[in-house]
């Protein structure tokens, strides 16, 4: 399971023999919950990022054929979903950040983009759509990347998420102070001090309290 590729990473003897002892138990697990807890155990290990983006492949493959048995009710499913969502968005990150594709991280984004939008995940949405305004602004794609900031505002808007509110206007500002749009990044600052003050005197009400 494990092993095939194994030299191709950059990977200790310790490292090695503490895999060996977590895989050599996998074939004779019928409980998928806890194949899948040591692929995670496996991923939490491992310092190599190439390799712990292997162990994200082989998370998503066996939520997949999990998914495809049929053996759980839908419940479960969409719980193996929301997983794979996440994971999903730790492989953009990878491709994001430790090995720079952009191509790729949107692919892994917009993948779980995807599956939360189908789980109606706003929360989960939000975030995705974060990260792919991250991708574009790192590409130096401003129009997309405001684009998705304010698809994330929207949403913690509607949610009506203060912190995350904030968090979205202060993102637009960076964007706008960091391609020389002065005066539209001071307006998203004071609207995202302003929601921030909004939501420190929320908390303060005897209401709250």
């Amino acid at each position: 399971f494990y092993l095939a590729n194994i030299q191709a990473f950059n990977i200790s003897d310790g490292e090695l023999n503490y895999l060996d002892s977590i895989f050599s138990k996998y074939h004779n697990i019928t409980e998928d919950s806890l194949k899948l807890s040591l692929i995670n155990l496996a991923f939490e290990h491992v310092k190599d990022y190439e390799l712990k983006n292997y162990y994200h492949n082989q998370y998503v493959m066996v939520v997949e054929d999990i998914i495809s048995s049929g053996k759980y009710n839908s419940a479960y499913h969409n719980f193996l979903l929301h997983q794979k969502a996440q994971v999903l968005v730790e492989r953009g990150n990878y491709f994001r950040i430790q090995n720079p594709n952009f191509e790729m991280a949107l692919e892994n984004f917009n993948s779980s983009l995807k599956i939360r939008s189908d789980l109606a995940d706003s929360i989960g949405m939000a975030d995705v759509y974060y990260y792919i305004a991250v991708v574009f602004e790192e590409e130096g794609r401003v129009v997309e990347a405001v684009q998705n900031h304010l698809k994330s505002l929207a949403i913690s808007e509607m949610l009506n998420d203060s912190i995350n509110t904030a968090n979205s206007l202060t993102n637009l500002g960076l964007v706008y102070k960091k391609h020389g749009q002065i005066t539209k990044a001071l307006d998203y600052y004071n609207k995202s001090l302003n929601r921030s003050e909004e939501h420190t005197s929320e908390l303060q009400s005897p209401d709250h309290l």
